[in-house]
C-alpha cells in the first residue's frame, strides 16, 4: 500500500512539473485547473437486459430497467493546450419491481443496480482555441458495481422456488470517451459519450429454467452512457 502511494505521488509530481514547464510559453490568463459537474444516463445493460427480456416474455410482465440518471464530478489539470489529465467520480442507481403470474402461479421479482466509478483519464482536444472543440480520451478506473436480486415463484400464494442474493465487484477496468465542448471562456458546456466496461456477476442464479437451462452468472454491460456537463476553469 505504501509503495503504491509513493508511485502515485511520483507520477503526480512529474505531471505537475511537466505542466509547469509547458505553461511557461502560454499567454496570460491561460487556466490550468478546471472543475465540472456531470449529469447523464445509462442505456445498455448487456446480458442483464437480455435476461429481463426473457423473463418478461415468459411472465407477460414489463421487466425493463429505465435509463436512470447518472451524476458525477470531474477535475481536470491542463498539461498543454491540447492535453489534460482528468479525475472523475460518477454514481448511478436504478431498480425495478414487478408482481405477475399465470393462474395459481405467481411471480415476484425485484432488482437493484448501483454503480460508483472512480476514473483517471487522459483527454486530447483537437482545436481548443475554437468555440466548438472535439476531444477524445482514455483511462483506467475502479467500477464498484453492486447488484441485488430477489425472485420468487409461488403456488396458491405459498413461495415454492426463490433466488435471492447480492454481489459487489470492484474491478479496475479500461474506458474510452469522446465528446465536444462549447465555449472558450471560464465556463464551458460539454456533451460526452463513454464506452465503459462489462462487469461479471458470478453469484447470480435465475429462479427458473429457460429453454431447459438455468442461467448462472450474468454480465452487466455499462456501455452506452452519455452525459452533459458544465465545466468551470480556474
Amino acid at each position: 500500500m505504501r509503495k503504491t502511494a509513493l508511485v502515485l505521488l511520483l507520477v503526480l509530481v512529474m505531471t505537475l512539473s511537466v505542466g509547469a514547464f509547458a505553461f511557461q510559453n502560454e499567454p496570460d490568463g491561460f487556466r490550468r485547473l478546471s472543475f465540472g459537474g456531470l449529469i447523464g444516463r445509462y442505456r445498455n445493460f448487456g446480458e442483464l437486459k437480455d435476461y429481463l427480456v426473457l423473463s418478461s416474455d415468459f411472465w407477460g410482465a414489463d421487466l425493463d430497467f429505465e435509463g436512470e440518471e447518472m451524476r458525477g464530478l470531474i477535475v481536470e489539470y491542463t498539461i498543454t493546450r491540447n492535453f489534460k489529465l482528468r479525475g472523475q467520480w460518477s454514481t448511478f442507481n436504478t431498480q425495478i419491481s414487478v408482481k405477475d403470474g399465470h393462474g395459481w402461479t405467481g411471480y415476484k421479482a425485484e432488482y437493484d443496480l448501483n454503480v460508483n466509478a472512480y476514473i483517471v483519464s487522459g483527454v486530447y482536444t483537437f482545436t481548443p482555441e475554437k468555440a466548438l472543440s472535439y476531444y477524445i480520451g482514455a483511462g483506467l478506473g475502479k467500477f464498484e458495481t453492486e447488484f441485488q436480486w430477489d425472485e420468487t415463484i409461488s403456488k396458491r400464494g405459498s413461495p415454492r422456488w426463490w433466488s435471492r442474493g447480492e454481489e459487489t465487484e470492484r474491478p479496475i477496468l479500461f474506458q474510452i470517451l469522446t465528446g465536444f465542448r462549447l465555449g472558450t471562456g471560464p465556463i464551458t458546456l460539454q456533451v460526452e459519450v463513454n464506452i465503459l466496461p462489462k462487469v461479471r456477476m458470478e453469484d447470480f442464479r435465475s429462479v427458473r429454467e429457460y429453454d431447459g437451462q438455468r442461467i448462472e452468472g450474468i454480465t452487466i454491460d455499462l456501455s452506452g452512457m452519455w452525459s452533459v456537463g458544465l465545466v468551470v476553469r480556474l
